[in-house]
């Protein structure tokens, strides 16, 4: 190394920057300098992906909603359930409804609502996941597979937080028989 003077070897250096490199203070330095270069990196990336996106929309409108209609028949199921137990944890709630229970109760109601078999489930009207026992009542216990039954949304409107059981003995004997009261594993 030409020009270039140390008061040590470059045997020593290398382990001194190392220790200097591994000090908490100067990894926290780091971090924070890393985070604001990709803070604005990802904001400056996001307002160009955005714009492309809603240019993307303008010009593929039909495309937009298709897609969307295919996603939410799919989808619409596993989303519901997962933003009802998303929503119950938060509450504090000790269990949680399985998917597969969820598809057994939409199974065993045909797909309909629970409180009228006459109303037509679409994109306005679509089906729901009720608490008979309103979950606020008992935030703990109430989020379970043997406490919901499919509405469709303006039935669940309507029912508000009033305990309304619409479901007959056999279909309520089914669940308990067919579906298991998940806990969350506490970590």
């Amino acid at each position: 190394m030409a020009g270039y003077l140390n008061s040590y070897c470059r045997m020593c250096r290398q382990q001194l920057d190392k220790e200097y490199r591994n000090r908490e203070d100067v990894k926290e330095k780091r971090r924070k300098r890393d985070r604001n270069y990709y803070k604005t990196f990802s904001d400056e990336k996001k307002k160009v992906l955005r714009q492309q996106h809603r240019n993307w929309l303008k010009n593929n409108q039909q495309k937009s909603k298709e897609y969307s209609k295919d996603y939410r028949q799919k989808k619409g199921p596993a989303l519901l359930v997962m933003r009802s137990n998303q929503s119950a944890k938060k509450r504090g709630s000790v269990f949680y409804i399985n998917l597969k229970d969820w598809e057994f109760i939409l199974k065993l109601f045909d797909y309909k609502c629970a409180a009228s078999k006459e109303h037509i489930i679409d994109d306005n009207n679509s089906i729901t996941l009720d608490h008979v026992n309103p979950i606020i009542n008992n935030i703990e216990k109430n989020h379970s597979a043997w406490n919901v039954q499919p509405l469709c949304l303006r039935c669940n409107l309507k029912k508000g937080m009033k305990e309304i059981d619409f479901r007959n003995e056999e279909q309520v004997r089914e669940i308990r028989k067919n579906c298991a009261e998940f806990r969350l594993v506490k970590r």
